[in-house]
């Protein structure tokens, strides 16, 4: 880990604390990650004509005009950023005509990430956002495997948990999904 990565929390917090010198330098910190996460979020994203570093820029631009960010490290900025990726191109897909929003059987075909139909894509941000109400901690679990494509020591970093206490919420997420398809097979799934 870089010098600057480690000083990415120490600048978030300025930046929250309303220091907006620290902007750039902040950006010019997070810019690569967040081109990783968009990339992986826009190859969900079929027939998404949306080139990575605009999908960053966009979102990035969004939380300038943002005030009092209350970023508690790098990995909540993370874990938001992305969540604002996954809601841009949730909101863009919505806008497009002809978008087939699927039953929630056939999600579970998707639930190991093998799928990247536009309209699968919506449904599971549906179930997210059921999700979100019942158990916030769950939901970021599930974005965080998914949308952000971390693997557990990461998740479990970013969380500020253990890895098995990240691993027990993972099969939580995946049970209370399995509940929601009727799959009873869907929380077996690896990943």
């Amino acid at each position: 880990m870089s010098v600057d990565t480690n000083n990415l929390t120490v600048l978030l917090r300025q930046w929250a604390q309303g220091d907006r010198s620290v902007e750039d330098e902040v950006f010019e910190i997070v810019e690569p990650e967040l081109r990783r996460i968009a990339r992986r979020l826009l190859r969900r994203e079929p027939g998404q004509s949306m080139e990575s570093v605009d999908l960053v820029n966009e979102v990035y631009m969004r939380i300038l005009k943002a005030r009092n960010q209350d970023w508690r490290d790098r990995g909540h900025f993370y874990a938001l950023m992305a969540r604002m990726m996954r809601r841009y191109l949730i909101d863009r897909a919505r806008a497009r005509p002809k978008v087939i929003i699927h039953a929630l059987e056939d999600v579970a075909n998707w639930l190991p990430g093998q799928g990247n139909d536009l309209g699968l894509v919506l449904t599971i941000d549906h179930l997210l956002t059921d999700l979100e109400k019942e158990s916030p901690e769950l939901c970021q679990v599930v974005e965080l495997k998914f949308f952000l494509g971390l693997g557990d020591r990461q998740a479990a970093q970013a969380l500020r948990v253990s890895e098995r206490t990240f691993q027990r919420r993972w099969l939580d997420a995946k049970v209370w999904l399995a509940k929601r398809l009727g799959v009873s097979n869907a929380a077996k799934h690896s990943g």
